[in-house]
């Protein structure tokens, strides 16, 4: 009887000692940032601090539901306030964070959330962004963190794809340049992120796209496929 417990503990204790080198193997592991041309470069950036004002406009089905001037702070990863206010400069709403509770103060009825992840949701739908990530997308740029899972897919003259994946959610993103001779700001960027997640062996994922480019008005961003909304929002140049 002993020996086959001693058989028995040799046996748990080699598969013990084999997963927790796996799991050791797995943290270590750390890709490098992809290399994409120095022009792309800039669309990549810390998420805080980050604040600034836009002008939102959300369409349901085509049809206008929503439009508010839009201010936010994002302290750090933890902290943020989001403002909306009507065209008279009267707050609507607002948002904070203070990880990882969401409050919203105002007479619109709007639940945010996140679960444990820290996956972003509104009103029950849930959005593939991390609410660390938010102040990178009200800014229009793209995580800098994101290039650790990213590899570039193709590039080419004034166009550069990427492609990636983390626990979270897979990556499509495409960059090009703006009238590439004068090009040197991520302002300048055209660039769309598509965003897949959920389903099952590869069935029926959800996706969302981000998109952002520079029109006459400012920095033009806008987000896609969450439940027929169209989302956009307008950086205004500075004057």
């Amino acid at each position: 009887m002993s020996r086959k417990l001693h058989l028995l503990s040799a046996i748990l204790f080699g598969i013990i000692i084999n997963l927790l080198a796996a799991s050791c193997v797995t943290a270590l592991k750390q890709r490098a940032p992809a290399a994409i041309p120095i022009v792309f470069q800039p669309i990549f950036q810390n998420c805080w601090p980050a604040d600034s004002d836009a002008l939102l406009t959300v369409k349901k089905s085509g049809i206008r539901v929503f439009s508010s001037n839009m201010v936010w702070s994002i302290v750090d990863a933890r902290n943020a306030d989001i403002q909306f206010n009507s065209i008279l400069g009267d707050t609507v709403f607002e948002v904070s964070r203070r990880m990882p509770s969401w409050n919203v103060v105002g007479p619109k009825d709007l639940k945010i959330s996140e679960n444990i992840q820290g996956i972003v949701s509104i009103d029950g739908f849930e959005i593939p962004i991390l609410a660390e990530e938010i102040g990178c997308v009200l800014s229009g740029v793209w995580p800098s963190a994101w290039l650790q899972q990213l590899t570039l897919n193709s590039s080419s003259a004034g166009q550069v794809s990427l492609k990636g994946q983390d626990v979270h959610r897979d990556f499509a993103i495409t960059m090009k340049v703006d009238h590439a001779p004068k090009a040197n700001r991520a302002d300048d960027i055209q660039s769309c992120t598509v965003l897949k997640w959920g389903g099952f062996l590869g069935v029926m994922r959800r996706k969302v796209t981000l998109c952002r480019e520079q029109t006459g008005e400012g920095l033009l961003v806008s987000l896609t496929g969450v439940n027929d909304f169209l989302v956009e929002w307008v950086i205004q140049n500075e004057s």
